[in-house]
């Protein structure tokens, strides 16, 4: 069995505006605390469509195992205020999409990871005749904020 991990925003709020401060607690369970190398928290954004993908962070946190005496199954809270650009943004060609991202790493195996999707600012979109969705979902994600969540391998 996978380790679970899962990620909640404070009010389950799919949107912010900039200069907002978001919050959200992860946590990891399923596994033994003594397999654990590390765990990471970022909020980041990353550009989905044609061309090459650019990807920054905004925000990172990374827990060894003496910086949380040898328990990673506690509740943890990420606050930070968020940037002013770049927003959401849902174009035919270029998205821009931001998210909560928790990494594990594992000292066998290769890293797991589950992103957890907002919008900053309104979804905005160049028209309305756009034929794709506007949901404001990371890339990478599948599973709906709402669903268990699934780790990803990566």
């Amino acid at each position: 069995m996978d380790p679970l991990i899962s990620i909640h925003i404070r009010g389950h709020r799919p949107e912010f505006q900039p200069g907002e401060e978001l919050e959200c607690q992860y946590q990891i369970d399923a596994v033994d605390p003594g397999e654990i190398q590390a765990l990471e928290a970022s909020v980041l954004w990353h550009t989905d469509g044609k061309g090459d993908c650019d990807l920054g962070i905004h925000y990172f946190e990374r827990r060894t195992p003496r910086s949380v005496d040898d328990d990673f199954r506690q509740q943890f809270t990420l606050k930070t205020v968020l940037p002013k650009s770049p927003r959401s943004y849902d174009g035919e060609i270029v998205k821009v999409r931001w998210c909560v991202r928790v990494r594990l790493f594992l000292k066998r195996g290769k890293p797991l990871f589950y992103e957890l999707p907002f919008q900053l600012g309104p979804l905005r979109a160049p028209s309305k005749s756009s034929a794709e969705g506007t949901n404001g979902r990371c890339a990478k994600t599948e599973t709906a904020p709402d669903a268990a969540p699934q780790p990803r391998h990566g």
